[in-house]
């Protein structure tokens, strides 16, 4: 039987600590990487958290060139209806007037006819009964 020397035992539990301070030392390296690491990703959140918030702004100023742009059209459209309505209104008024126009200028036509007729019933008629009247008193004499 082999016996074991005190400093063989020894030996051992130094090497089992040297390999627990090597493993505490991969543990450190690990943890110093995870610090890095959070470091590095608390970094990248600020500035996603940054771009967010640009971007929210300039989501929020687009957002208000809509709305205007919405009140813009909003009026253009009650704008365009009441020039239609009035164009309407307008064009009704200008057939009034067109016929009217239409109606004065058959006034203003001469009926040959009609003139003639006029001038026979008011001066030529009468003239004649006064031209019969007249021969007629002469026979009588």
């Amino acid at each position: 039987m082999e016996s074991r020397l005190p400093c063989d035992r020894h030996a051992e539990q130094i090497k089992t600590l040297f390999k627990k301070v090597d493993d505490m030392e991969d543990i450190k390296k690990f943890l110093y990487s995870l610090d890095k690491s959070y470091a590095l990703q608390s970094q990248l959140m600020a500035n996603v958290v940054e771009h967010n918030q640009r971007q929210d702004e300039r989501m929020d100023r687009q957002q208000e060139v809509i709305e205007k742009i919405n009140i813009n059209l909003t009026e253009l459209t009650e704008g365009q209806r009441k020039t239609n309505e009035e164009l309407q209104s307008l064009g009704s008024r200008i057939n009034k007037v067109e016929d009217k126009v239409d109606v004065n200028n058959e006034k203003g036509k001469i009926d040959i006819v009609v003139v003639a007729k006029n001038i026979i019933l008011k001066f030529l008629f009468p003239a004649g009964i006064l031209y019969g009247i007249i021969e007629l008193i002469k026979g009588l004499r």
